[in-house]
């Protein structure tokens, strides 16, 4: 039996970051804060314990540096991760769903997925779907768990045929709820 393996679409990623970028902004303040006040401090302490410098920097120069090293790292970070640059790849072997992200570490403030294991026995069903995210609809395939709940879902890779996936999904023994990409799911 083949077992199905792709990786999500990387405009699909994008768009899932830029979802959570825009229901959750206090947590890039927090997280931006929190790396500028410590790169402020690391600074601050590196310049002045150092016994060769006659004259470490002034706090006002080492916020001006931060702030600039802060906003060039973070756009380029932010920019990265709207382009899809978290790679996530979905595997379904005989026991499990496995997903994750190389950068899911890196990831971390903002993940929207950042790997796990989702054993078939915790999957009630599946079902596929288009999600609609900005303006544009993307093929996706969602887990639901016994009670009902979504258990996570994924963006079709058009390279994976979903009737291999319907296949490995029916052995093993998936219930699919829908045979065919609609709308709502």
């Amino acid at each position: 039996m083949i077992h199905p393996s792709w990786h999500e679409p990387r405009k699909y990623c994008g768009a899932k970051y830029r979802r959570y970028h825009k229901e959750h902004p206090e947590v890039i303040v927090f997280y931006s804060l929190a790396f500028f006040v410590g790169l402020n401090a690391l600074g601050y302490f590196a310049g002045k314990g150092s016994p060769s410098n006659p004259n470490p920097p002034s706090l006002v120069a080492v916020i001006v540096v931060t702030a600039l090293v802060s906003a060039f790292i973070g756009g380029f970070m932010h920019i990265a991760f709207l382009c899809g640059a978290s790679d996530v790849t979905i595997h379904l072997s005989r026991e499990r769903v496995r997903y994750g992200s190389p950068m899911g570490m890196f990831m971390h403030p903002f993940a929207t997925m950042s790997g796990a294991d989702l054993k078939w026995e915790q999957v009630a069903y599946a079902m596929f779907g288009t999600e609609e995210l900005f303006g544009r609809e993307y093929p996706v395939l969602s887990l639901y768990k016994p009670d009902g709940s979504l258990a996570v879902t994924f963006g079709l890779n058009p390279d994976v045929a979903q009737p291999k996936v319907e296949a490995a999904l029916r052995a093993y023994s998936v219930e699919l709820r829908s045979n065919e990409l609609r709308s709502g799911a």
